[in-house]
């Protein structure tokens, strides 16, 4: 993150964060021109080394000296120094599943913020700092596009209060609430993804609900 460039973090969820502040001398210039921030894979090569250094120094750092927390400090600019562009996130396309492993990643954000994060192309790939472009060729070869697998999650999201609120809510209301722009939209995304309308899924859950009580 280039400190001395305007930016916003949104956190949508519980978080902590640990900083730790590089000298921009010690910043290669091809990085600091590219983007104001730039996330880079942990699971292999320097990028595993530097955050196992930074993990292991933050929870020693009570218990160093001035002179040694000095030369841990001039170790993790070295290695920031010596990361290339090559060991980028955009970089796990190359390692086994890289792809699979980031579309998952997307996926499951997905699940747990669709009802309030922006989820158009450009802010899902600037959330997982890749591009517009590669964000939907992760999809080329996947049942759904990026688009339908952001419709797929509200309909299951939807489905599931729907099934939660047991009639107490309105059609209206939970169209609004999942991000559907009118009912005739929620209803023809639910024939398209689960094959049946809201009301076919209400009567489902409550003729399972009465053969559940029949068997007990």
């Amino acid at each position: 993150m280039d400190a001395t460039r305007s930016f916003t973090l949104d956190y949508l969820d519980p978080w902590r964060t640990v900083s730790f502040r590089v000298p921009v001398r010690d910043v290669p210039e091809s990085l600091r021109a590219e983007a104001t921030a730039r996330t880079f894979s942990t699971g292999t090569g320097l990028g595993a080394v530097l955050a196992d250094t930074l993990r292991s120094s933050w929870s020693q750092a009570s218990q160093m000296s001035d002179s040694e927390a000095d030369a841990v400090g001039a170790a993790v600019a070295s290695l920031s120094r010596a990361l290339s562009p090559s060991t980028r996130t955009d970089a796990l396309r190359e390692e086994a599943g890289g792809d699979e492993v980031l579309r998952r990643s997307i996926e499951h954000h997905l699940e747990r913020h669709v009802r309030f994060a922006d989820t158009s192309p450009a802010a899902m790939a600037r959330h997982f700092a890749i591009s517009v472009r590669k964000l939907h060729q992760l999809y080329e070869s996947a049942p759904l596009t990026y688009g339908q697998t952001v419709m797929r999650t509200r309909v299951l999201a939807c489905a599931e209060d729907l099934r939660a609120e047991r009639g107490r809510a309105t059609m209206t209301h939970l169209a609004a609430k999942w991000g559907f722009s009118d009912l005739s939209h929620l209803h023809r995304a639910f024939r398209h993804h689960l094959g049946h309308s809201p009301r076919e899924v209400l009567a489902q859950l409550d003729a399972d609900v009465a053969a559940w009580e029949r068997a007990g």
